[in-house]
């Protein structure tokens, strides 16, 4: 019995072993895997509390994880469209999909020159008597693959 828990321990191990070596991430980015995943919050002053300057405070995430172990930031450009940046660093992902949290809204995504993804969000506008338009104060997330 001994031997056979030592035979099924070893390639675990191994595949432990594998995945915390310099090649992991490797591994952990390659093709058809989800590279990047960012529930942006905004913590308790939401979303529309962010600024231009990169951050990586973690209350500001719901859940961050990036395939290369490097940090994810979000910030909010003054530029437009308006919305939300959001970086992977060291992440070789090209393509993102994101969805707006809060109901009836929508969320756009697109890459951005410098590799980070900017995040447009459009929903119900009670301001406007409930017409569809531009939001700033969602939550979101974005995947990057």
């Amino acid at each position: 019995m001994r031997r056979l828990i030592c035979a099924a321990l070893l390639p675990a191990l191994t595949l432990v072993a594998a995945t915390a070596a310099p090649g992991a991430t490797k591994a952990r980015c390659g093709a058809g895997t989800v590279k990047g995943i960012a529930w942006v919050t905004g913590g308790s002053k939401g979303v529309g509390s962010l600024t231009s300057t990169w951050t990586s405070a973690a209350d500001l995430f719901g859940y961050r994880w990036n395939c290369s172990g490097g940090a994810v930031s979000v910030r909010k450009p003054d530029t437009e469209p308006a919305g939300f940046d959001v970086n992977f660093a060291r992440n070789p992902g090209r393509v993102a999909i994101a969805n707006a949290a809060g109901g009836p809204a929508a969320a756009a995504v697109s890459r951005n020159a410098d590799g980070s993804f900017h995040v447009s969000i459009a929903g119900t506008v009670s301001a406007t008597g409930g017409g569809f338009g531009q939001r700033s104060d969602l939550a979101f997330i974005v995947i990057v693959f």
